[in-house]
């Protein structure tokens, strides 16, 4: 009897909860225990829902026991001392809490029981840089490593921004997911101001991590700042850059002031596979004298060039035209890390590397044709347009199409706006042959214009220049989004944008199967937003070609405020406004999937002319029929080469097919 009480004493006595204690009137379950530091233990478990979370105890084991589950300090002397951990740990919980960034691990909930505090965070399935180190180095490579950096730079940026301090980064408080994104984790404000308060026994609790603190963590009452941050981060990339971490910050000022040189070894110049500046930024960052190291996350992410970004899907279309493959293969090239959705077949992602090899320069030529609020010039809309409508009337090979969106990007403006003649040497090919030979046949009543190649360019047919039909119809085509949901801020969704409402339009697309009321969005493009009007203008600013009728982003969500961050696809439906150079302003938007135009407002009714909510059919002159984004620019362009005063277009009003004509503007 005596020895089974014996047992029992000392099982009742672990400093762990057993698997199975109930914390919270049931709201958690411990399933096992992770690990134990001088502040605290965590635990793996399980909530209401039965989903996995972490559970961390405030448990200072230098001095304090539990007893069966309760927590209570060693001695009577040191009660106070541990009351005031316990509220210290609660302020720190409560303040991660407003912390929600997608590199930073969520704070569900904090609470007290057993009398001591808790909190339950983000479960994240991963490994931490540490283990990395040791047991996977190879996948360290500099480009994951230069991403990684910046996503960790872009979280303790938040930090700071929001008036803490992380106090404790190492390689072993950096989590890895399995996506490769780094998370922050165990934020050592809490123990840093138990140190503050003083006492033998909170003196254990001191933030200090041989290679990775600065050099003010060893000396109590020492200023701290952002760039105390920074040291912790430049020596945790040492590490991974270099396999060691840096000689300790309080060994470097003994050297300096000893020998007078610092036994760190600067990266720069030392290591390959980085960009220039790099290396040097992180050395900067990693001085022993905090005046002269980075001050800001900020300032650090503008020297080695970027902001940390998300993963970006590229812009891609139904077609499978140059422009299309061009601009989608350029999109996910510029991307930093581009993905393609799963609803793209193995077939266009081939044909877009294919497309890469060719189309180079190309491509960017052609997106830069589509982006937002572009003002299109008189020569380069004449040619670039009719360099578009000559290419789409011909059904070509992939190769030939791809040499005809190169040859187009890069056409003379003068040479679409006038036809030349061959040079004197050069012998007539049998195309301009066989339009010389042709006989002209003119109605009597009418002047005969001679072809333009038979005569001096200096002296064209007074009938031509009498029409002067000016080059520049288009004076302004702006891409508007339409974004499909609204969304409040509010501080039930941590001062993020939370889904209201969705539209019944973007339920029908498959990208946009994840919108729902109530999802929390963090960030858009690798930028976090605060509101809907800070969305809206993160995916203005995105390029637009208008090849697909929406504009596909990346989107960091959560689909309430304790469930895993998540990485989707947001596609938005775009618009192009057109404004033309009478006034005329015209809308094209994909309904169904196929390209629409229509008219919005005309200043000047003209009698047969166009009339606002007619839908452009065709252009009947040119045969053009105008069912994609930019067919009316490359019909108006076509017109105005030819010199042609008027565009006779089919129309759709009022559910019947009729003619509406609208006449070119001259030049002035």
């Amino acid at each position: 009897m005596a020895k089974n009480q014996e047992n029992l004493k000392a099982e009742d006595f672990v400093d762990e909860l057993k698997p199975g204690t109930e914390l919270l009137q049931g709201q958690y379950r411990i399933v096992k225990f992770i690990n134990a530091g001088g502040f605290g233990i965590t635990y793996l478990a399980k909530n209401s829902l039965e989903r996995d979370v972490v559970i961390k105890e405030c448990f200072p084991g230098s001095f304090c026991r539990r007893s069966l589950t309760s927590v209570a300090a060693r001695s009577r002397a040191h009660q106070a001392e541990f009351n005031q951990i316990v509220k210290l740990f609660v302020q720190e919980a409560k303040s991660l809490s407003r912390l929600i960034h997608p590199n930073i691990v969520g704070v569900h909930q904090v609470f007290e029981d057993n009398n001591t505090a808790y909190m339950a965070i983000d479960y994240i399935d991963g490994r931490d840089l540490l283990q990395v180190i040791e047991n996977d180095p190879k996948s360290l490579a500099p480009d994951a490593i230069v991403v990684m950096l910046k996503k960790v730079l872009g979280a303790i940026a938040f930090v700071h921004d929001n008036g803490m301090l992380h106090r404790d980064i190492s390689p072993d408080n950096i989590l890895l997911t399995k996506s490769g994104d780094p998370i922050l984790i165990d934020f050592g404000a809490a123990r840093q101001q138990a140190t503050v308060i003083g006492g033998k026994a909170l003196s254990a609790l001191r933030v200090v991590k041989d290679g990775y603190s600065p050099q003010e963590f060893y000396v109590s009452g020492s200023p701290q700042s952002s760039a105390s941050d920074l040291y912790a981060i430049a020596a945790t990339f040492y590490h991974l850059i270099t396999g060691s971490p840096p000689p300790n910050s309080q060994a470097r000022l003994v050297g300096i002031a000893q020998e007078g040189a610092d036994p760190y070894v600067n990266l720069a110049g030392q290591v390959d596979g980085y960009t220039d500046g790099f290396l040097e930024a992180l050395d900067k960052a990693a001085n022993v004298l905090p005046k002269d190291r980075i001050q800001s996350a900020k300032e650090w992410l503008d020297m080695i060039g970027s902001k940390p970004q998300l993963k970006v899907v590229p812009m891609r279309g139904d077609d499978t035209s140059p422009a299309a493959d061009a601009a989608a293969t350029a999109t996910s090239e510029i991307a930093d890390e581009a993905q393609v959705p799963d609803s793209v077949t193995q077939e266009e992602k081939s044909g877009g590397n294919r497309m890469a090899m060719l189309l180079g320069t190309a491509a960017i030529i052609v997106i830069g044709v589509g982006i937002a609020v572009t003002q299109i010039g008189s020569d380069d809309a004449a040619s670039a347009a009719d360099a578009a409508s000559t290419t789409s009337a011909v059904e070509e090979t992939p190769t030939q199409q791809a040499v005809s969106a190169i040859e187009s990007s890069v056409a003379t403006p003068d040479l679409a706006l006038v036809e030349t003649s061959p040079a004197e040497d050069e012998a007539p090919t049998a195309d301009t042959a066989a339009v010389e030979e042709a006989p002209t046949q003119q109605p009597a009543d009418e002047p005969v214009i001679e072809n333009i190649a038979d005569s001096d360019v200096g002296e064209q047919p007074t009938a031509t220049q009498d029409v002067d039909i000016s080059p520049r119809q288009i004076i302004a085509s702006d891409w508007e989004i339409a974004l499909p949901f609204t969304a409040d801020t509010t501080d039930a969704a941590g001062s993020f944008p939370q889904i209201t409402q969705v539209s019944e339009a973007a339920r029908s697309t498959p990208e946009n199967a994840w919108l729902s009321e109530g999802v929390i969005i963090y960030a858009v493009n690798g930028t976090f937003v605060r509101n809907q009007s800070e969305i809206e203008a993160v995916l203005t600013d995105a390029s637009i070609t208008g090849d697909s009728p929406n504009l596909y982003a990346g989107a960091r969500i959560k689909t309430d405020r304790s469930a895993p961050f998540r990485e989707v696809t947001l596609a938005v439906p775009i618009r192009l406004n057109v404004s033309l150079a009478d006034g005329i302003t015209l809308s094209a938007q994909s309904i169904d999937g196929v390209w629409q135009t229509s008219v919005i407002d005309v200043p000047v009714p003209e009698n047969g002319g166009l009339e606002v909510g007619d839908i452009l059919l065709s252009e009947q002159s040119t045969g053009q029929d105008l069912n994609a984004a930019r067919d009316l620019e490359a019909t108006l362009a076509t017109l105005a080469r030819e010199q042609t005063p008027e565009a006779v277009f089919s129309v759709l009003r009022n559910g019947e097919e009729t003619i509406a004509t609208m006449s070119l503007a001259k030049n002035d």
